[in-house]
């Protein structure tokens, strides 16, 4: 079975808290490393080798995909509030696949460019600025969620 290239909007299971880069999600032993390869210059600019890595599921039959979320889904009037629930319903028109493979691999890699001021925004590649990243395992019609890491909502100047 090829991974799908259409992105899932509505999870079957709802999502797990976001757990962040270089932590480890308690459920599936999701962890996601970023490694900077090479330093600034004024004419290079380096990238991030990102790994992802599971302990289950181990199926064959499941397909993993790292998707990124586009848009900031918080109440734009607050701060310090994650972009991304446990109960947000994330339109498909907000998802990028970022890379998709099999669970049986238990681990996937895939390269950024590096990024220095970002704005809000956690992540950035040639596709656009993500607000969040998901991790999605999917057998048959059902679907488990990880929040893998998401920015929070601020009224201006906030950075990462």
């Amino acid at each position: 079975m090829e991974p799908s290239e259409e992105p899932s909007a509505a999870p079957t299971d709802p999502p797990l808290v976001p757990f962040g880069f270089g932590a480890t999600d308690p459920v599936t032993g999701l962890r996601a490393e970023m490694l900077q390869v090479g330093q600034w210059t004024a004419t290079f600019q380096p990238s991030y080798q990102v790994t992802l890595t599971w302990n289950t599921p181990t199926s064959a039959d499941t397909v993993v995909r790292v998707e990124g979320v586009t848009m900031c889904y918080g109440n734009p009037k607050s701060n310090g509030k994650p972009c991304v629930t446990p109960t947000t319903d994330i339109a498909a028109r907000d998802i990028v696949l970022i890379t998709h493979g099999h669970a049986s691999d238990r681990t996937l890699h895939w390269t950024w460019p590096a990024w220095e001021d970002i704005g809000q925004a956690i992540a950035e590649d040639s596709k656009g600025e993500y607000f969040a990243v998901i991790v999605r395992f999917t057998t048959g019609s059902s679907t488990t969620t990880v929040v893998l890491d998401a920015s929070q909502t601020c009224t201006g100047g906030c950075t990462y």
